[in-house]
């Protein structure tokens, strides 16, 4: 067992299992119940309030989050597995069901009250009834919203949109915009998602940010804003269009559309477009968690870049 100092668990949380790690920064919130054989919470993950695991091997990737009430739990197999990749989000009261191998790509969200199935069975199949065990694999920036019910066998590519109360009882391909009942592609890559021009994307994180001047008020921070030529400061917040631009001296988080923005020592940086972070890290950058958390609300999380 291995569990890091690090690690913030609540008095309350349950932990059963043969083989257990646990990584620094994780949270298990009150009334969080985890069974299985092997289960592994990598760094910045965050369960509950009221998660409820049962399954033999359970992986939950970087900076991940379940939830209130999500519950992982079902008949189990010899090869019975959750596999959760990094930055995903399953929202409340979602029930996921790993019989068979359960498996969700990086950044990807499953919304509130959805089903996601790998056993469908319950009548007798001696006397023709439909039985079906079969793993699901849905794939990286995966966008599920509310209600969407999802049966074994189903595989999801990557980039994949499906519409609020859809049935998957598919496969669907990747770079497609799904609906229905049962869900059928609608649209698909190149004509899905249809990209934004170089100065809709700027004009847009440029609304993303007034919006997150409002936010920093709220939170009681001092916004000052001002604009100039592919510059937007907020105080000690700026956003920029390339790292060409200089951000004021003041910034403590500087954003820019494209590329890593050039900033000093101890300043945490995002780069938007290519979805990374680095600079000043940890628990003392309480503002850049902030702005981070406000921008995922557009879509935008990041991956963190190790500069040591």
């Amino acid at each position: 067992m291995s569990i890091s100092p690090q690690a913030d668990i609540a008095p309350d949380v349950i932990i059963e299992a043969d083989e257990v790690t646990i990584a620094a920064g994780v949270k298990l919130l009150p009334g969080t119940v985890l069974r299985g054989k092997s289960i592994r919470i990598d760094r910045r993950a965050e369960l509950g309030p009221d998660v409820r695991i049962d399954c033999r091997e359970v992986i939950i990737g970087e900076e991940t989050m379940l939830r209130a009430r999500v519950t992982a739990a079902g008949l189990a197999l010899p090869d019975s597995k959750l596999d959760l990749g990094r930055r995903v989000r399953v929202f409340q009261d979602t029930f996921l069901n790993p019989s068979k191998p359960l498996t969700v790509g990086d950044e990807s969200g499953l919304g509130g009250r959805s089903l996601i199935f790998t056993h469908a069975a319950w009548q007798s199949i001696l006397e023709g009834y439909p039985v079906e065990f079969a793993p699901i694999t849905i794939g990286r920036n995966v966008w599920l919203p509310w209600q969407v019910f999802v049966l074994p066998g189903v595989e999801i590519g990557d980039d994949v949109t499906v519409a609020a109360g859809s049935v998957i009882s598919r496969s669907i391909p990747g770079g497609s915009l799904a609906a229905g009942y049962p869900a059928r592609v609608l649209k698909r890559a190149p004509d899905y998602p249809p990209t934004p021009e170089p100065d809709e994307q700027w004009e847009i994180a440029r609304r993303v940010f007034r919006d997150l001047a409002w936010f920093l008020t709220e939170r009681g921070e001092t916004v000052s804003a001002s604009e100039s030529e592919g510059l937007l400061s907020l105080g000690r917040v700026a956003l920029v269009r390339s790292p060409e631009v200089t951000p004021p001296p003041a910034a403590e988080v500087v954003a820019s559309l494209v590329g890593r923005p050039t900033v000093a020592a101890g300043v945490t940086w995002l780069a938007l477009l290519e979805r990374e972070r680095g600079g000043a890290d940890g628990s003392e950058c309480e503002l850049a968690e902030a702005v981070a958390e406000f921008v995922s609300r557009y879509g935008l999380r990041f991956q963190r870049i190790s500069e040591a």
